[in-house]
């Protein structure tokens, strides 16, 4: 399901024909047609066919470009990882800067990111009790890109929507929720809990929390060093990458404007309450409008851009006496509370409150949302 070569999810959405259109030169490809190519780069990116000449002026005297407008990228040499901690084998692990795929394809979005979002956004509405740790990590492999020079952010960011857009779809399609969906929620919490040797809630509980420094300490341009250490500061970093601090384009005031279909990402997080109450949590916890990618107030089609998954997966929601709900806090556990009544660490509904725990179900579910659209090969690079 999740495989981005053939997943009903994971390659649900493909980057191949995007690519295509927008055709924009990757990062670290020569600046000009008359560049020398780098060693092992002539066949696949010979700069005289394939090369960065078309955005060169925008670099011209930046300290982040050569005097030639190439940009200032340290290539990463291939490594093998022999640790086996991910896979049984040893795993070749080479960013592929003189490869066809890489040097031809273009730059926006990132079809890298595009399937780790589809595959992290799976994981995330499967097991939404740890949904804002998997996020964490599932925006770090966009960020990699970035880090290795064969993205720009605005790809990453691209690459998010996409993975949004694609889940938002499957979780819409009632016939594929109930067919493939509920019953993959419910297979892993119970081999979870088989390997624990308890309730899910229980084994979360216990275990420690989820810490990453991806980056040796080391702040990224113009952001933070991105540690996680807890959930709420895996909500922080999520947050970051979702804009990158760009500058806004237009206004940073407009109303949320939530895409029809995206509330049910939250159905696994929330089963207790309805589609409106659902939207509302997503946009109560929305950015601020203005990004270039935010289509606020210039489309009836919401904006995926403004979009925290993070903040929403572990929002405390308070549910008011006219049904209307209100976030008052993120980074914990996602939970609905009602007005007046005193928070306790009682588990959400849609944490197991036995051995084998169903697939969440909502009387509100029933609506297919989005159409199904048939699955489109993952081609991006």
């Amino acid at each position: 399901m999740i495989s981005s070569e053939n997943g009903t999810t994971g390659a649900y959405v493909g980057t191949g024909q995007a690519k295509a259109t927008f055709s924009y030169p990757r990062p670290f490809l020569a600046a000009s047609a008359t560049s020398k190519a780098v060693e092992g780069d002539e066949a696949a990116c010979d700069p005289s066919k394939i090369n960065g000449s078309s955005v060169t002026p925008n670099r011209t005297g930046k300290d982040w470009a050569n005097a030639d407008g190439s940009l200032k990228i340290t290539r990463l040499a291939p490594v093998v990882d022999s640790t086996h901690d991910f896979a049984s084998t040893d795993v070749s692990l080479d960013p592929g800067y003189g490869t066809a795929g890489i040097c031809t394809g273009g730059s926006y979005p990132s079809g890298h990111t595009t399937t780790a979002y589809q595959a992290g956004i799976t994981l995330a509405t499967l097991l939404p009790e740890l949904a804002p740790e998997i996020l964490a990590r599932t925006s770090e492999a966009g960020n990699n890109r970035i880090v290795l020079g064969v993205h720009y952010p605005l790809d990453i960011m691209g690459g998010r929507i996409d993975g949004e857009a694609a889940l938002a779809t499957r979780w819409s399609d009632a016939q594929f929720r109930t067919e493939v969906l509920n019953p993959a929620r419910q297979e892993l919490i119970n081999y979870l809990q088989a390997q624990c040797g308890d309730l899910l809630a229980k084994c979360i509980a216990k275990d420690k929390a989820y810490t990453d420094n991806p980056y040796g300490g080391k702040a990224i341009p113009g952001g933070t060093s991105q540690i996680v250490t807890d959930r709420q500061s895996a909500v922080k970093v999520y947050t970051e990458r979702i804009d990158y601090g760009f500058t806004p384009t237009h206004s940073t005031t407009a109303a949320p404007a939530v895409p029809q279909g995206a509330e049910n990402l939250l159905l696994t997080a929330f089963p207790t309450l309805t589609d409106a109450q659902r939207t509302s949590v997503l946009a109560q916890t929305q950015v601020a409008s203005g990004n270039v990618l935010d289509l606020s107030g210039t489309s009836n089609s919401g904006s995926w851009q403004r979009l925290n998954l993070a903040a929403a997966t572990s929002a405390t929601v308070q549910l008011n006496a006219d049904g209307s709900v209100k976030v008052t806090s993120v980074g914990g556990e996602a939970k609905v509370v009602k007005a007046g009544v005193p928070s306790t660490p009682t588990p959400e509904p849609s944490s197991p409150a036995s051995p084998v725990v169903p697939p969440a179900t909502n009387p509100s579910a029933t609506s297919t949302g989005s159409p199904s659209r048939p699955g489109l090969p993952s081609t991006g690079v």
